[in-house]
Parts: structure tokens; C-alpha cells; sequence
């Protein structure tokens, strides 16, 4: 066999989390840090796998024809569910043995090893159902194909935005309905942003979780904020993105607090006080609680006086941008 290689990007909710769990749209980003998959031949009568960024080691593994994964090897404390669920999905066969390497540094800060919340698992289980479902060549159903994998990987959870926005790249708008495709949103000329990482990372499951157990209060207000969001960003009037962006992250505030899931916490509410007092729109994106938020102005010159006092409350620029292409194979767009 031909080594092969397949990378996706990382995403970031612009607006719409929470609310995507319903039928509102949410607006995402990919953003260019990618994970990237590469496969070869197997040297010997075994799988392997390496993830490096996730879990430094090799593992050693065998697979019957129902797609179930027989490690060889003590896996890390972490596991290795991704490849089980991309391999049971995929069922790859008449390849022989494969060496598979799955790598997500771009995912993870450099010096402390945590993960910065932009949707590493989504891109790695992208890029990995792509490079195993056809040698050469990407499927075309490779979204439904990933999204199946990583439903299962989150044991049910979550909406399939991140899956959508590696699949496809740039600035989607999406819904929870099959009816209704993913779009491709341009970003607004003259919309300024940055983004920043809190120090900490967030556990999006345990939040969908306690979301789950509380009533229905605030959605519809949270719902009708999100399509304002999506409307205004169709329209490219700064302005006008600005303010919709505003009221939806004081509805998402007030949602936060009516089901105490904490959103604003590990600092966003902070950055989002000093974002404030200068007339801009600061943001968590996806889960909150941890990862990263985005500033959002009509003129550099005022999320330069932002980032400065949030380096000063604990956050750190993060070098990304949006990312045009989605999953790519060999050189080849999606």
C-alpha cells in the first residue's frame, strides 16, 4: 500500500453554543491548527498506532470482521476510544496491517501539555475516518462518517458542529436538522477579532450533562439570541454583528447563570467586564468554564488595549485564524 496522509482543522464556536442543542443555528470557525493522520504499512503482523500530542507511546493492536479493536499493549490513562470508534465505523479491510500515526500537538499548549479547547478530537476523528474509510482518496461521505464515530465517542453528547466545521473549513452556519446543510458564512470585511486561551481546560461533557438535568428555562431567549447572531453575520454590517453578538453573550450569561453551568468561569467574566468598558465583545467559546473566548471589534486598536488587560487577568493570545480549507487528503480539497 501507498502511505497516505488526511488533516483537519480545528474549530471554534463563534455563536450558538447551548442553543445548537436544539434546532437554533450556530456559527462556527476552523481554524489552522490541524490534526493530522498519516498511515503506512505495518513491519510486522500487527496494527500500530502512535498519538503524539494526546499520549506519547506505540500501541499494538488486532481487529476481527465486526470492527472490535483487541489491544496488545497497556494503553494510557487517557485510552484510545478514537481509533476504536473510527475503526468500528470504518471497518477497513484488505489493507493488511497499518501503522497509523494521529497527531494533535498543534491542540495542546507547548510548555504545560494541557489542551486549548479547538476541537482536537473532532479534527482528529475526522482526519482518521477520512484516511481509513478509502486508500487514496476521500470518501464523500466522510461527515456522516466521523460525526457517527464521534457521537459514539461522546457516548451521545453534543451536536456535530465541530465535526461540520472540520469537514467543510471556513465559517459555517449550522443546525441540529438533517433537513438544513451546513452553510459556508464568509467572515464580515472589517470584523476585527482574537482570540485568547483562559490557562485552563474545560470538560464540555460534564456541562451538556448537568444542562441536561435542569429544566427548560431561558432556551427560547437563548434560541433567539443565537438567530440574531446568525442573521446579522449574513448581513457583513460590523455594527450591526457587534451589537447582535453583544445581546446573544448576555443572554448566554444569564443562561449560564440560570442553570449554574459556569460558563463565564476561570476568568471569561472578567475579560468580559474589561471588554465592556471599552465598547467591545468579548466571548467563551463552545462549553466555557476553560479553553478560549474571542474578541470581537471593529478596529485593531481596541483589541490591542483588551489583549493587554487580559495577559494581565491570566489569558494568552493565541495564534490561529480561520482556516478556509476543511479535511484535504494528499494535497487534494475535500
Amino acid at each position: 500500500m501507498k502511505p497516505r496522509s488526511v488533516s483537519a482543522p480545528g474549530k471554534a464556536v463563534l455563536s450558538g453554543e447551548y442553543a445548537v442543542l436544539g434546532k437554533a443555528p450556530a456559527l462556527s470557525v476552523a481554524l489552522d491548527r490541524r490534526a493530522v493522520v498519516r498511515i503506512a504499512k505495518s513491519d510486522d503482523e500487527f496494527h500500530h498506532v502512535a498519538t503524539p500530542g494526546h499520549a506519547d507511546g506505540r500501541w499494538r493492536f488486532t481487529a476481527n470482521d465486526a470492527g472490535e479493536i483487541h489491544w496488545l499493549d497497556e494503553l494510557p490513562e487517557s485510552g484510545l476510544r478514537l481509533i476504536e470508534e473510527a475503526w468500528r465505523v470504518c471497518m477497513p479491510r484488505g489493507d493488511g496491517h497499518l501503522s497509523i500515526t494521529i497527531d494533535t500537538v498543534d491542540f495542546f499548549a507547548p510548555e504545560s501539555g494541557q489542551k486549548l479547547g479547538l476541537g482536537g478530537s473532532a479534527a482528529a476523528m475526522t482526519a482518521l475516518v477520512g484516511a481509513l474509510a478509502a486508500p487514496g482518496t476521500l470518501p464523500r461521505d466522510v461527515g456522516t462518517l466521523a460525526t457517527r464515530a464521534h457521537k459514539a465517542l461522546q457516548n451521545g453528547l453534543g451536536s456535530g458542529v465541530d465535526i461540520a466545521t472540520s469537514c467543510l473549513g471556513g465559517v459555517i452556519e449550522f443546525r441540529r436538522d438533517a433537513r438544513r446543510a451546513p452553510q459556508q458564512r464568509p467572515w464580515p470585511h472589517g470584523l476585527r477579532f482574537r482570540f485568547l486561551w483562559s490557562g485552563k481546560a474545560a470538560d464540555t461533557a460534564s456541562r451538556i450533562r448537568q444542562l441536561d438535568s435542569h429544566s427548560g428555562k431561558g432556551w427560547a431567549s437563548l434560541s433567539a439570541a443565537a438567530e440574531a447572531a446568525a442573521t446579522a453575520w449574513k448581513r457583513h454590517n460590523v455594527a450591526e454583528v457587534l451589537e447582535a453578538f453583544d445581546r446573544y453573550t448576555n443572554t448566554l450569561q444569564q443562561f449560564s447563570i440560570d442553570h449554574d453551568l459556569g460558563i463565564f468561569d476561570a476568568g471569561h467574566d472578567d475579560v468580559r467586564n474589561l471588554a465592556t468598558q471599552f465598547g467591545v465583545v468579548y466571548k467563551p467559546c463552545g462549553a466555557g468554564g476553560g479553553d478560549i473566548g474571542i474578541i470581537l471589534a471593529g478596529d485593531t486598536e481596541a483589541l490591542d488595549r483588551i489583549c493587554d488587560g487580559a495577559e494581565a487577568l491570566g489569558f494568552s493570545p493565541l495564534d490561529v485564524s480561520p482556516d478556509a480549507r476543511g479535511v484535504v487528503a494528499g494535497g487534494g480539497e475535500y
